[in-house]
């Protein structure tokens, strides 16, 4: 769906990572956790390509978005104010976190990767699902939006490779602790690469299914232009498939990190 929807507010959530919630009815009813959406950002040579988010919470009628405000035209969607119109392509991506039915999930999260985490962990809880946090981030002025996750009850362990928040080191470490503690049903994560594989290196070490979400440059959204491939294994072999149209969703096992 392609539609001009209304801004409901935008701010700063941290030094360089904006939040903005749109009035989309359309999309808040059908679109499920780990889509994203295609974002027009302003006009002249930065509305060329539009940029991939995800959609990180649902509430009610609304969508919210978390993005990095890298350059000109994320600064020209950080800056939309109320009632502004913003075009935007939603929902995308056929690959999504698939929850199971019962038991206990860990969510695993890294720096942006926190955004489509978060309309997951309101799914999972209104399943009835018990669900745990663990999310790592570079220094304090990249951890942001946790009362989110509090608010509806989730504990949140944390890790700052410069030990400003919540213990020094990575996310794998407090997700090592909580699958030594209990195995949970499945774990699910979305951020960098590198951490990725460590995830999943530590899911199969456990026994414990993982699914990834990807992070890859996007430029047409819908599996068209071939920008966004990744590496994917099964019993044929290695083969390609589009983060956009085939993920951005993937089972941690499928994925090939080793180039």
């Amino acid at each position: 769906m392609k539609k001009e929807f209304t801004v409901v507010e935008a701010r700063m959530v941290a030094p360089h990572v904006a939040s903005l919630t749109v009035l989309a009815p359309e999309v808040a009813e059908i679109c499920k956790p780990g889509q994203f959406a295609h974002v027009y950002c302003g006009g002249g040579v930065y509305s060329l390509t539009r940029r991939p988010l995800s959609i990180s919470k649902v509430e009610g009628d609304k969508l919210g978005f978390l993005f990095h405000v890298k350059g000109e035209g994320t600064k020209w969607l950080a800056d939309r104010k109320q009632g502004d119109l913003v075009d935007i392509m939603a929902p995308l991506g056929s690959g999504c976190y698939e929850l199971p039915e019962n038991g206990n999930i860990i969510i695993a999260a890294g720096g942006i990767g926190l955004a489509p985490v978060i309309h997951l962990a309101q799914v999972a809880v209104a399943k009835g699902l018990t669900v745990s946090m663990v999310f790592g981030a570079r220094d304090k002025d990249n951890v942001y939006c946790l009362e989110e996750l509090e608010r509806l009850g989730i504990p949140v362990q944390v890790a700052t490779e410069d030990g400003s928040v919540g213990g020094r080191g990575f996310v794998t470490a407090p997700l090592e602790r909580a699958l030594q503690a209990e195995k949970p049903t499945g774990i699910f994560s979305c951020g960098p690469v590198p951490m990725l594989k460590a995830v999943v290196k530590l899911a199969k070490q456990y026994g414990v299914p993982v699914q990834v979400s990807m992070e890859e440059r996007m430029a047409c959204g819908v599996g068209a232009c071939k920008g966004c491939v990744t590496t994917v294994k099964d019993a044929n072999g290695t083969h390609y498939k589009n983060v956009c149209s085939d993920g951005p969703v993937f089972k941690g096992e499928e994925v090939f990190f080793d180039e």
